[in-house]
Protein backbone atom coordinates (compact mmCIF):
# COMPACT_ATOMS: atom_id res chain seq x y z
CA UNK A 1 0.00 0.00 0.00
CA UNK A 2 1.35 3.83 -0.85
CA UNK A 3 0.03 6.15 1.26
CA UNK A 4 0.57 10.12 -0.33
CA UNK A 5 1.08 12.76 1.73
CA UNK A 6 0.21 15.86 0.63
CA UNK A 7 1.96 19.01 2.67
CA UNK A 8 -0.50 21.80 2.66
CA UNK A 9 0.10 23.66 5.94
CA UNK A 10 2.54 26.22 5.27
CA UNK A 11 1.99 30.30 6.25
CA UNK A 12 2.87 31.53 2.57
CA UNK A 13 4.78 34.12 3.92
CA UNK A 14 6.37 34.95 0.36
CA UNK A 15 3.52 34.68 -1.77
CA UNK A 16 1.62 37.10 0.44
CA UNK A 17 -1.43 34.96 0.55
CA UNK A 18 -2.86 31.92 1.02
CA UNK A 19 -1.54 29.59 -2.34
CA UNK A 20 -3.28 26.91 -1.41
CA UNK A 21 -6.45 28.39 -2.24
CA UNK A 22 -5.11 30.33 -5.24
CA UNK A 23 -7.02 29.70 -8.78
CA UNK A 24 -4.90 27.36 -10.59
CA UNK A 25 -6.32 25.95 -14.08
CA UNK A 26 -10.42 25.39 -13.03
CA UNK A 27 -10.00 25.13 -9.84
CA UNK A 28 -7.56 25.83 -6.51
CA UNK A 29 -3.47 24.96 -6.45
CA UNK A 30 -4.59 22.62 -3.54
CA UNK A 31 -7.53 20.94 -5.69
CA UNK A 32 -5.15 20.74 -8.75
CA UNK A 33 -2.78 18.53 -6.31
CA UNK A 34 -5.45 16.44 -4.90
CA UNK A 35 -6.56 15.84 -8.57
CA UNK A 36 -3.46 14.80 -10.17
CA UNK A 37 -2.72 12.69 -6.84
CA UNK A 38 -5.96 10.95 -6.80
CA UNK A 39 -5.57 9.77 -10.59
CA UNK A 40 -2.35 8.32 -9.63
CA UNK A 41 -1.95 4.96 -8.04
CA UNK A 42 -1.75 5.59 -4.63
CA UNK A 43 -3.65 3.86 -2.07
CA UNK A 44 -4.89 6.97 0.63
CA UNK A 45 -4.34 10.68 0.13
CA UNK A 46 -3.50 12.82 3.74
CA UNK A 47 -3.62 16.02 3.48
CA UNK A 48 -1.90 17.28 6.21
CA UNK A 49 -3.64 20.97 7.17
CA UNK A 50 -2.21 24.13 9.64
CA UNK A 51 -2.12 27.55 8.66
CA UNK A 52 -6.13 28.77 7.74
CA UNK A 53 -6.46 24.84 7.63
CA UNK A 54 -10.74 25.23 7.99
CA UNK A 55 -11.06 27.14 4.93
CA UNK A 56 -8.69 24.39 3.03
CA UNK A 57 -10.65 22.07 4.42
CA UNK A 58 -14.01 23.43 3.38
CA UNK A 59 -12.95 23.30 -0.28
CA UNK A 60 -12.14 19.62 0.30
CA UNK A 61 -15.47 18.07 1.33
CA UNK A 62 -16.39 15.38 -0.22
CA UNK A 63 -13.20 14.06 -1.68
CA UNK A 64 -11.67 10.62 -0.83
CA UNK A 65 -9.28 11.69 1.35
CA UNK A 66 -8.15 12.32 4.52
CA UNK A 67 -7.13 15.80 6.00
CA UNK A 68 -5.08 15.83 9.24
CA UNK A 69 -3.65 19.43 10.95
CA UNK A 70 -0.73 19.87 11.79
CA UNK A 71 -1.04 22.31 15.25
CA UNK A 72 2.75 22.78 15.24
CA UNK A 73 2.72 24.22 11.32
CA UNK A 74 5.25 27.21 12.18
CA UNK A 75 8.07 24.91 12.97
CA UNK A 76 8.19 23.61 9.75
CA UNK A 77 7.88 21.28 7.17
CA UNK A 78 9.21 17.88 9.27
CA UNK A 79 6.29 18.70 11.29
CA UNK A 80 3.78 17.96 8.47
CA UNK A 81 5.60 14.93 7.61
CA UNK A 82 5.38 13.71 11.11
CA UNK A 83 1.99 14.54 11.62
CA UNK A 84 1.06 13.09 7.89
CA UNK A 85 2.91 10.01 8.57
CA UNK A 86 1.01 9.36 12.22
CA UNK A 87 -1.84 9.12 10.14
CA UNK A 88 -0.46 6.50 7.73
CA UNK A 89 -2.82 2.91 7.27
CA UNK A 90 -1.10 0.38 9.11
CA UNK A 91 -0.40 -1.34 5.98
CA UNK A 92 1.07 1.49 4.24
CA UNK A 93 4.63 -0.20 3.03
CA UNK A 94 6.06 3.59 1.98
CA UNK A 95 4.83 7.87 1.48
CA UNK A 96 4.82 9.37 -1.46
CA UNK A 97 5.60 12.94 -0.12
CA UNK A 98 4.09 15.81 -2.30
CA UNK A 99 3.94 19.42 -1.96
CA UNK A 100 1.01 21.72 -2.49
CA UNK A 101 3.19 24.21 -4.05
CA UNK A 102 3.65 22.19 -7.12
CA UNK A 103 0.54 21.80 -8.63
CA UNK A 104 1.64 20.68 -12.40
CA UNK A 105 2.96 17.14 -11.84
CA UNK A 106 0.82 14.78 -13.50
CA UNK A 107 -0.69 11.28 -12.22
CA UNK A 108 1.76 9.92 -15.03
CA UNK A 109 5.17 11.08 -12.95
CA UNK A 110 3.86 10.20 -9.70
CA UNK A 111 2.85 6.73 -11.37
CA UNK A 112 6.66 6.44 -12.58
CA UNK A 113 7.62 7.08 -9.05
CA UNK A 114 5.48 4.26 -7.55
CA UNK A 115 6.32 1.88 -9.79
CA UNK A 116 10.23 2.44 -9.61
CA UNK A 117 9.85 2.15 -5.92
CA UNK A 118 7.69 -1.11 -6.19
CA UNK A 119 10.36 -2.56 -8.95
CA UNK A 120 13.27 -1.62 -7.49
CA UNK A 121 13.30 -2.51 -3.99
CA UNK A 122 15.20 1.17 -3.32
CA UNK A 123 14.67 2.22 -0.07
CA UNK A 124 13.82 6.12 -1.39
CA UNK A 125 13.03 6.97 -5.27
CA UNK A 126 13.16 10.97 -6.37
CA UNK A 127 12.34 11.82 -9.89
CA UNK A 128 15.25 14.15 -11.74
CA UNK A 129 15.16 16.61 -13.99
CA UNK A 130 18.22 17.34 -16.27
CA UNK A 131 20.29 16.44 -12.72
CA UNK A 132 18.44 18.51 -10.25
CA UNK A 133 16.04 16.15 -7.67
CA UNK A 134 12.51 16.72 -6.84
CA UNK A 135 9.00 15.59 -5.88
CA UNK A 136 6.93 13.53 -4.98
CA UNK A 137 9.86 11.19 -3.44
CA UNK A 138 9.01 7.71 -1.89
CA UNK A 139 9.56 6.82 1.52
CA UNK A 140 10.26 3.03 2.43
CA UNK A 141 7.85 3.07 5.79
CA UNK A 142 11.12 1.18 6.75
CA UNK A 143 12.79 4.60 7.65
CA UNK A 144 9.49 5.72 10.24
CA UNK A 145 11.50 5.48 13.08
CA UNK A 146 14.03 8.09 11.83
CA UNK A 147 11.63 10.55 10.30
CA UNK A 148 9.66 10.43 13.29
CA UNK A 149 12.40 11.04 15.66
CA UNK A 150 13.92 14.05 13.33
CA UNK A 151 13.86 17.62 15.26
CA UNK A 152 11.65 20.37 13.96
CA UNK A 153 14.83 22.07 13.04
CA UNK A 154 16.18 19.21 11.11
CA UNK A 155 14.73 18.62 7.18
CA UNK A 156 14.26 15.26 5.79
CA UNK A 157 17.00 15.59 4.22
CA UNK A 158 19.23 14.24 7.29
CA UNK A 159 16.33 11.08 6.48
CA UNK A 160 17.52 10.91 2.86
CA UNK A 161 21.16 11.55 3.07
CA UNK A 162 21.53 8.84 5.29
CA UNK A 163 20.03 6.25 2.49
CA UNK A 164 21.94 7.98 -0.08
CA UNK A 165 23.42 4.80 -1.75
CA UNK A 166 19.87 2.93 -1.90
CA UNK A 167 18.41 5.72 -3.48
CA UNK A 168 16.92 5.32 -7.07
CA UNK A 169 16.76 8.79 -9.34
CA UNK A 170 14.31 8.35 -12.21
CA UNK A 171 14.68 11.12 -15.24
CA UNK A 172 11.70 12.69 -15.68
CA UNK A 173 11.30 14.94 -18.72
CA UNK A 174 9.18 17.38 -16.77
CA UNK A 175 10.77 20.60 -14.80
CA UNK A 176 7.49 20.57 -12.66
CA UNK A 177 9.11 17.64 -10.59
CA UNK A 178 11.53 21.30 -9.59
CA UNK A 179 9.28 23.76 -10.44
CA UNK A 180 7.55 25.11 -7.27
CA UNK A 181 5.01 27.89 -7.06
CA UNK A 182 6.44 30.17 -3.72
CA UNK A 183 6.19 33.83 -4.78
CA UNK A 184 3.69 35.64 -7.43
CA UNK A 185 6.30 35.62 -9.78
CA UNK A 186 6.18 31.90 -9.59
CA UNK A 187 2.20 31.92 -9.79
CA UNK A 188 2.24 34.30 -12.65
CA UNK A 189 5.01 32.19 -14.87
CA UNK A 190 3.25 28.60 -14.27
CA UNK A 191 -0.23 29.49 -14.16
Amino acid sequence: MISAILLAAGESKRMGELKQLLPFGTSTIVENCIANLLASNIDELIVVLGHRSSEIEAKLQGLPLKTVINQSYREGMTRSIQTGLASVNPQTRAVLLALVDQPRIPSSIINRVIDAYKQSGATIVKPRYQGKSGHPVIIDMSCRAEIESLDSSVGLNQVTRAHAANTLFIDVDSQAVIDDIDTPEDYKRQR
